[in-house]
Parts: C-alpha cells; sequence; structure tokens
C-alpha cells in the first residue's frame, strides 16, 4: 500500500547579485533551514562570482542553482532579459530579492508571481556610495521598486521605521546569528593568537568588513596610528577597493591579511570588535562578534544603537564614526577600564 502526496509544493525563486558576502549569508541562513517537503527553491544570480563566494555551501543543499554570468559581467539590459526568461522557465509562486540589483530588474518579474524584498540597508545609502545627485536618483527609483513589492522585509527595526517615514508597509525581520555562542576559553584563545600571529601582549582589535569609502576604514586605521603601538594591535579582515593604497599603512601593530573564511578564529582571539560603517542594515559581523563575547566598538548609526539598546547588559561604546581622534581616546581608556567578559557573552 501507498499513499499519494496531493501537497502542492510552493516554489520560491531568490534573485541575488552573487553568492557572496553581506545578504548572502542572511539568504544561506534562511535557504539551509528550509522545509523542503514542502518547498521548492531557486537561486538565480546575476554576476560572476568572486574569492569570497560561498556557493559551494548553497550547492550542498536540495536547491537549484541558475547563474545567469559565470565569467564576464551583463548589461543591465542582457541582465534584465535573461532575468525575466529564466523566471519564466522555472515558473516560481514567489520571487524574494535580495539585492539593490533584483530590486531594480523587479519591473521584469512576470505579475502573476508574489513579490517580497528584504531590504538588507538604509534607503539612504546610495547617496554615501553614488553621491548627492547620482544617489538621489537612485534612491527615488529603488524607492518606487520597493514600494510596489507585496511585502517588505527590513533586516532591522530601524529600517523599518525609515520606511514606515516614507509611506512603504513593511514587517521587519531582523537578522540572527547560526554561529554558536563561545563561552572564553583562555587556552584556545591563546592558541590562536599564536597561529594568527597576534602578539599576545597586546590588546587586539578586529575590524571585518569590505574596505570601501563607507566603511571608513581609514579612520580606523588613523586612530590606531595615534596611539602607542606597543599596547595595541589592530586586525582588518576583508577586501574592497581601497585594501591596496591602505595597505601602505601595514606594520607589526595593523595588520591587514585581506579575505578570509576563518573570521571566527579571529573572534575569539581578538578582545575588542570595531565597525566605522556609515550605514548598516543589521550587520551579521556585529551579532558575531556578540555570539563570540566581543565587547564592541560601533560607529554611531541607527542600527548599531538598535544592537545596543536590545541587549540584556552592555556590550560596547557608539563613537562618531569620522572623529579618529575620539576613536583614539576610547581605545585608549580600555586600557584602564576593561570591560568584564564574561558578562558580554551573558547579554546574547
Amino acid at each position: 500500500m501507498f499513499v499519494l502526496d496531493f501537497v502542492k509544493k510552493t516554489r520560491i525563486c531568490y534573485a541575488i547579485s552573487s553568492l557572496c558576502e553581506g545578504p548572502t549569508y542572511v539568504l544561506y541562513n534562511i535557504v539551509r533551514y528550509m522545509d523542503f517537503e514542502r518547498f521548492v527553491v531557486d537561486i538565480i544570480t546575476m554576476t560572476p562570482e568572486k574569492e569570497t563566494t560561498i556557493i559551494d555551501d548553497f550547492r550542498k543543499l536540495p536547491l537549484r542553482i541558475h547563474q545567469l554570468a559565470t565569467e564576464k559581467p551583463l548589461s543591465p539590459w542582457v541582465m534584465g532579459r535573461l532575468l525575466r526568461k529564466k523566471i519564466q522557465e522555472i515558473e516560481p509562486d514567489i520571487v524574494h530579492v535580495h539585492c539593490p540589483r533584483s530590486r531594480l530588474l523587479s519591473p521584469v518579474i512576470p505579475r502573476r508571481c508574489k513579490t517580497v524584498e528584504t531590504v538588507h540597508n538604509y534607503p539612504d545609502l546610495p547617496k554615501v556610495l553614488y553621491g548627492q545627485v547620482q544617489g538621489t536618483a537612485v534612491k527615488w527609483l529603488s524607492t518606487m521598486m520597493t514600494s510596489r513589492m507585496d511585502l517588505v522585509i527590513p533586516c532591522s527595526e530601524s529600517i523599518g521605521e525609515k520606511y514606515d517615514e516614507m509611506g512603504i508597509q513593511n514587517t521587519p525581520i531582523p537578522n540572527g546569528c547560526s554561529m554558536p555562542i563561545w563561552s572564553l576559553d583562555v587556552h584556545e584563545k591563546k592558541t590562536l593568537r599564536k597561529e594568527l600571529g597576534m602578539a599576545d601582549d597586546k590588546i587586539w582589535f578586529l575590524y571585518v568588513g569590505r574596505f570601501s569609502e563607507e566603511k571608513n576604514p581609514d579612520v580606523v586605521i588613523n586612530a590606531f596610528e595615534n596611539l602607542d603601538s606597543e599596547n595595541y594591535g589592530l586586525m582588518m579582515i576583508g577586501n574592497g577597493r581601497m585594501w591596496e593604497e591602505l595597505k601602505k599603512h601595514e606594520t607589526e601593530s595593523i595588520r591587514m591579511p585581506g579575505f578570509t573564511h576563518e573570521v571566527r578564529k579571529y573572534l575569539k582571539a581578538t578582545d575588542y570588535f570595531i565597525s566605522a560603517s556609515d550605514s548598516e542594515g543589521m550587520p551579521n559581523s556585529v551579532l558575531e562578534a556578540m555570539a563570540t563575547g566581543v565587547p564592541m566598538m560601533l560607529s554611531d548609526i541607527a542600527p548599531h544603537r538598535e544592537v545596543l539598546r536590545k541587549s540584556k547588559e552592555p556590550i560596547g561604546w557608539l563613537y562618531n564614526q569620522k572623529d579618529s581622534v575620539f576613536l583614539s581616546k576610547l581605545i585608549d581608556k580600555v586600557k584602564i577600564t576593561p570591560p568584564n567578559f564574561e558578562s558580554y557573552s551573558r547579554s546574547i
């Protein structure tokens, strides 16, 4: 005897630029816990993968990945045409966009599909990236596309409030962190410092992110160059268009090893986490620092304020991300009054 399964599976198609960095980790945590008995999942990427890709992790899951561009970037017109053709082939019930590129191309989505957008950053980000004139135009176009979605999901409450002000109905779902909570293990910390070349007699700070203007890595470097290098160390993980120029500032105390998938090791080995970003959604790196029990120095932006506000106990400080002199003073202060490490771990 056998039982026929008459339950129709819902077909979901995710559209994202590539499976590299940022929103990719949010998407991965969505699909890895998907009930594949109820859902059929397809992912469409639109730009070539880079060294930061985690596409192999996605390939281990029971889903299909469709790469519109594997080697060379596509023009917006070709990309839009191929995206529409691929969606028509897949015939999804829902198309869920996860990046500015897929948002701007959303008009090519067939009308019979329900549309969902996860918003990963502030609507004003285009002004930060492209300047006032071009940024204003991109913001207007992006906002119009977002307003046409059937469901808008900001990745933090603070972003949701911005869309409320713009009259766009939304349902915030703050990003989470799948990284296991780590309790301080002094032996492991010391072992990792030796492995990573981090002198054990320094207080270490960790920067994780793109080396780009809106992340202000130069401000962080300037702050450390004003300090006594014998007491402090700065480890900067990531890459980007500013990396090669800032690499010239590298010393024994300011280290820039580039991109790595082993951020967890550096989090366990460091003493503090530092972010100087002008714009974020709900940053994964901050959540991962919290899961590792690392106290934080964060730029004074709404998502960071949201993180600190929701914590059960104090877990860090806010500062003006354009003021390297103040940041130097804040860093120097922790040498005198270090926080209780265990209290930070319990704040999750």
